[in-house]
């Protein structure tokens, strides 16, 4: 199978294993709560040993020490194999990353955070107030890296390329929508699809960043990487050790790998 395949696959496949429940509480009630530094370092712990982490971010380091980074770029934006050219596959980046903040917000709404009018305003304020912290954390600490890395993009239009913000962003989005999606308490096939669908949505504005000619291979997949870890790690670091969380892990054994899941309360 060729690389820019193996990329698209693994971006689709990424953020599909990480979720929060509610615990029969009210989605939100307990952000801002009983944040202490035992859970701060449980969350962190946590957060980082996610495969949609350091599978993205090796799967960057693979590219860029074995040179494919540029070359795949280059085959990206003279095949374009998603898109007709770079400006359409510009625009379409946007469009997307757009719909899949808006998207976030909706599912934010319709979580369920009690009948009551005050207790939803509240319970809501206060939910919605943890993702939007996680989102802008991840923005800010991608602009923060941007400054630093200082690489050039691919069209030389800045040295703002290292990490991809879309790519950072959508993930980020996506991941916290997909918790959102996890509250409603669907049926599994249900909730596997439209996560899945939120999935697809980031992996394409990703993607479509390379073929734009605004990023290489390895700014979206350590954007996907931040993404993962600072929604995860923000979000449930503020909605309080109350609030039930459900991790995928990969770690090694003495004769191979063990992948487990881990529901905490």
């Amino acid at each position: 199978m060729n690389t820019h395949r193996l990329i698209l696959i693994g971006l689709a496949l990424l953020n599909l294993s990480s979720c929060g429940t509610l615990g029969g509480q009210r989605w939100g009630a307990s952000a801002f709560q009983d944040i202490n530094m035992a859970h701060i370092q449980k969350v962190a712990l946590t957060s980082l040993n996610s495969p949609q982490v350091y599978l993205s971010a090796g799967l960057a380091a693979v590219l860029a020490i074995s040179n494919q980074d540029k070359k795949i770029q280059s085959w990206a934006v003279r095949r374009n194999p998603l898109f007709d050219n770079a400006p359409n596959a510009t625009k379409l980046s946007d469009i997307l990353h757009t719909l899949i903040g808006v998207e976030t917000f909706a599912t934010g709404l319709l979580t369920p955070s009690g009948k009551g009018n005050k207790q939803w305003i509240y319970a809501k304020a206060k939910g919605m107030g943890a993702e939007f912290v996680a989102w802008q954390t991840t923005l800010g600490m991608t602009l923060f890296l941007k400054k630093i890395t200082k690489r050039h993009r691919p069209n030389n239009f800045d040295r703002e390329s290292f990490p991809s913000g879309h790519s950072s962003s959508s993930f980020a989005l996506a991941n916290l929508s997909n918790q959102n999606i996890k509250a409603f308490k669907l049926s599994p096939p249900m909730t596997v699809g439209l996560q899945g669908a939120n999935t697809l949505l980031a992996s394409t504005v990703a993607w479509a960043r390379v073929e734009g000619n605004n990023h290489f291979p390895v700014d979206i997949l350590v954007g996907a990487s931040l993404g993962h870890f600072i929604s995860n790690f923000v979000f449930y670091m503020l909605m309080g050790p109350n609030y039930s969380q459900s991790i995928v892990s990969l770690g090694p054994i003495d004769d191979g790998y063990k992948l487990s899941y881990q529901q905490t309360f």
